[in-house]
């Protein structure tokens, strides 16, 4: 397999039999530090299964938790996960809330984003793809050394392991919604009585 140059984002569009070399674990030295600096986006699931995990209901997960943003050329609300300063040192990265040192304490309730990691999904649905074939590429950070690593899998291999297949199928009409938004003129917005039924309604469950 060709070696590929660090940097954040490979443009180079993978399918599903794509093969990359990639295995996280805690001897690795850059260990949780792709919980740094980072911006989550909730899925409907994530929150349902983290405010579980937490033993708290969606408002309380909601209030200590997340923040709420606009997604960038849509206008749509979505949750994002509140990061944390750590030591209280200005210049240092925020955090996940859930990052310890000896690695994640919600693992197995973890965000759709970061069981992909280190692949990020796509669709030109609606757009210039006639056929909206959903992609996928590599996120590869200067700071990781996880693909250094002999562990090989392909794009399925990887989804299926880390239970992304799951997560996608429960969010698929949530996505699908998100995908949609973006081929909508720019100029077309939906009203603040819209936005509040998306983002409440992705909570009653």
């Amino acid at each position: 397999m060709e070696q590929l140059a660090k940097g954040p984002i490979q443009p180079l569009r993978l399918g599903p039999d794509s093969r990359f070399t990639f295995r996280c674990h805690k001897d690795v030295k850059c260990f949780t530090q792709c919980c740094r600096g980072i911006n989550i986006i909730l899925t409907p699931y994530d929150i349902i299964r983290l405010k579980n995990r937490l033993g708290l209901s969606s408002g309380q997960f909601l209030a200590l938790y997340t923040e709420l943003q606009m997604l960038e050329k849509t206008d749509v609300p979505v949750v994002t996960l509140k990061l944390l300063d750590e030591g209280g040192a200005a210049t240092e990265k925020k955090a996940c809330p859930f990052v310890k040192p000896e690695g994640c304490m919600v693992y197995e309730d973890r965000p759709t984003s970061c069981r992909y990691y280190p692949l990020g999904v796509a669709s030109l649905a609606y757009k210039d793809d006639p056929d909206g074939e959903e992609f996928f590429f590599m996120v590869r950070e200067a700071h990781c050394y996880g693909f250094d690593e002999d562990k090989s899998w392909t794009v399925l291999e990887w989804r299926e392991d880390q239970g992304v297949d799951v997560h996608d199928r429960i969010n698929a009409q949530w996505a699908d919604l998100i995908v949609r938004k973006r081929s909508f003129p720019p100029d077309m917005h939906w009203t603040e009585k819209t936005k509040q039924l998306f983002f409440f309604g992705k909570l009653q469950h």
